[in-house]
């Protein structure tokens, strides 16, 4: 093909003429040699990842979740209701057969089994589940925006009180984190169904029912706000039959497939895998958890008075960003469909749980997680205005407050501590129920390293905390033979009892707003001074004195000696008794084997012939070493069995 050669313009030729006429070029003509490619470079300067603000903050939210929920886990004292579910997963590991425990307390139990049992150990299940709780709000992040995302996963991580029962064994918690994890993949499943989707949604429903009663009613509930959506949405459109007949003909078996796991999967669980009635299992956790005689008055009114403290000294921004939500939608500014279903959560659980007689601190956490939902959608509508760039260094006041608030609750004051001064005592909203004090741990170890591994103890007080931290000891029918003892405080010290102290070992704080003012609330948020007694209960523990050690009271006859067999001294002129016959004596003692039971009469009482007379004189001392004198009685036997255990 003939093409055109430079510096000839308007001549054509062709290529190989061209190249064979062409002229050799000079070497400064010619370009530079291009230089040799660095690989290391190359291969070291290659960016793998952009990170942007919105992967920095859940780094920072993430690693701040993980601290404080796994940080210092055991520092705090079991209180009485975490005791007692601690022991029942030690009564479920040592039960032949299984007890029919929950599933959180089965891995409980696990956990006992390959690493034993402890205060951080019996809370490491709920501390994992207080994780997955946080790291569920990445699943929401198409529904409540990035911004909403990550704000609800920040005020999850920084909420006191979803902090403090994540430091707990509290079954709650699982419960909400698989609550949350189920409406994410009800999300899931509406963008996208599948199998794997549907069978996590219906595994999740159900460990998240039967993990704890309460999280039961609000399942339903919230099942009941999902079903009134879906047929709100579904008669807002045209041809809403037609519509949902496609629906019914497309996701029926995943539909009818996820119900039936569900299904099943509760019924097993509930029933103790198939092995006690299903129906009586239900109404026995009703009964204890609804209709239990603790329980108080029903009423919003003592609701109110329970609930509201921790929402006002603890929970001020979540409440805040709960009250911009229903804000924002009564003026109609949110209206996504998971907004409205966590506006509708949060009015059911309110009026449920302000309402119902059984109030306890944990409950607060089934009001508290659809408020963040809420919060969570308002922030991410005001973070798409203008207005963010001024509303947001409020926010940022109230998140350092809370955060202050979390450290203050969670890692300063965590356990009563009565050896304050009545005046200046310390405590928290969390203690309305029997908070155990710091001093119980410290006696009840005291008292393990007095007596022993192999000791047992009598518990004339019923209490968990104190049965769990002497669960090492075994248990005594009587006082009598216990090497320690538990009573009541006001009892005196039992007899045979060599050590008794009388601590407060669990504590009580029922504040009323009543008797709340400025200056006290202020001081109470910054230093966590009360502004109202405390109620205590004090017990008594007592250690029997233990016997020192003895060797066994063995008392031989006297050996015979080559002394025995030494020719006596010359006679002496002075006529007086010789105390030559003792070495006689002991010469014929070998003649019978000696009796380690020889009493100590037989061995005193010697024949007359061997008896020195009597006289006024002492007698002269005998060449021959005297043997020991026995004595006149055996050795008293102590009073602790195990002490006498040793005596022949």
């Amino acid at each position: 093909m003939p093409e055109r050669v430079e510096g000839e313009s308007g001549d054509w030729r062709l290529g190989v003429e061209a190249e064979a006429r062409a002229e050799p070029r000079s070497a400064e003509h010619e370009p530079a040699p291009a230089p040799a490619r660095d690989l290391s470079a190359a291969r070291l300067g290659r960016p793998l990842y952009v990170l942007t603000a919105e992967h920095l903050g859940w780094f920072l939210v993430l690693s701040w979740t993980l601290t404080t929920r796994l940080m210092d886990l055991g520092g705090r004292p079991m209180a009485a209701s975490e005791a007692a579910r601690a022991l029942a997963a030690l009564r479920a590991l040592r039960a032949h057969p299984p007890l029919n425990a929950g599933w959180v307390t089965a891995l409980e139990s696990m956990v006992f089994s390959f690493t034993g049992a402890g205060d951080s150990l019996a809370r490491i299940v709920t501390a994992l589940f207080g994780i997955l709780l946080v790291a569920t709000a990445l699943l929401l992040r198409r529904e409540l925006g990035r911004a909403g995302a990550l704000a609800l996963g920040a005020l999850l991580a920084l909420s006191p009180t979803v902090t403090w029962c994540s430091r707990s064994n509290s079954p709650l918690v699982p419960a909400l984190a698989l609550t949350m994890l189920a409406i994410g993949m009800v999300c899931a499943a509406a963008r996208r169904p599948t199998g794997a989707a549907t069978v996590t949604l219906a595994a999740a429903v159900a460990f998240a029912v039967s993990a704890a009663p309460a999280v039961m009613l609000a399942g339903v509930a919230l099942a009941a706000i999902l079903a009134l959506l879906g047929i709100w949405q579904a008669l807002a459109v045209d041809n809403a039959g037609v519509r949902l007949r496609v629906w019914w003909e497309r996701r029926r078996g995943l539909f009818i497939g996820g119900v039936l796991v569900s299904f099943a999967l509760f019924y097993a669980l509930e029933s103790g895998l198939f092995e006690r009635s299903f129906i009586a299992a239900v109404a026995a956790e009703a009964r204890r958890n609804w209709i239990s005689p603790r329980s108080g008055v029903p009423g919003f009114h003592p609701g109110i008075a329970f609930y509201l403290p921790e929402f006002v000294f603890y929970e001020f921004l979540v409440a805040a960003l709960a009250a911009f939500g229903i804000l924002a939608m009564l003026t109609l500014r949110l209206r996504s469909k998971l907004s409205i279903a966590a506006f509708l959560g949060m009015a059911a659980s309110a009026a449920f749980f302000l309402w119902t007689p059984v109030r306890r601190p944990e409950l607060t956490l089934a009001m508290l997680v659809p408020a963040a939902v809420l919060g969570a959608s308002a922030l991410d509508w005001l973070h798409h205005t203008g207005a963010w760039r001024v509303i947001r260094y409020p926010i940022l006041a109230l998140a350092l407050l809370t955060l202050y608030a979390q450290v203050l609750t969670n890692f300063v004051w965590t356990a009563p501590d009565p050896t304050e001064a009545p005046w200046a005592r310390h405590a928290l909203l969390y203690w309305t129920e029997p908070a155990t004090t710091l001093t119980t741990a410290e006696e009840c170890e005291h008292a393990l390293k007095a007596v022993g591994p192999n000791a047992s103890v009598f518990f004339d007080l019923k209490s968990p905390v104190l049965q769990w931290y002497l669960r090492a000891l075994k248990p005594a029918a009587d006082m009598e033979s216990a090497a320690v003892a538990v009573s009541p405080g006001d009892r005196p010290k039992p007899a045979g009892m060599g050590e008794s102290s009388r601590f407060t070992f669990q504590e009580r704080w029922n504040p009323l707003m009543a008797g709340l003012d400025t200056t006290r609330a202020l001081r109470y948020f910054l230093t966590a001074r009360t502004w109202a007694p405390l109620q205590s209960d004090d017990v008594r523990l007592s250690v029997r004195q233990a016997a020192a050690p003895q060797t066994p009271t063995v008392i031989f006859a006297p050996h015979a000696q080559p002394s025995a067999t030494v020719t006596p001294p010359a006679a002496s002129p002075i006529a007086s008794p010789s105390p030559s016959s003792t070495p006689t004596a002991s010469a014929a003692s070998p003649k019978t084997a000696p009796s380690p039971t020889a009493s100590a009469t037989e061995q005193a009482t010697s024949s007359p012939e061997a008896s020195p007379a009597p006289s006024a004189k002492r007698p002269a001392p005998s060449s021959t070493p005297a043997s020991p004198r026995p004595a006149a009685s055996p050795s008293p036997t102590p009073d602790h069995p195990d002490a006498s255990a040793g005596n022949v």
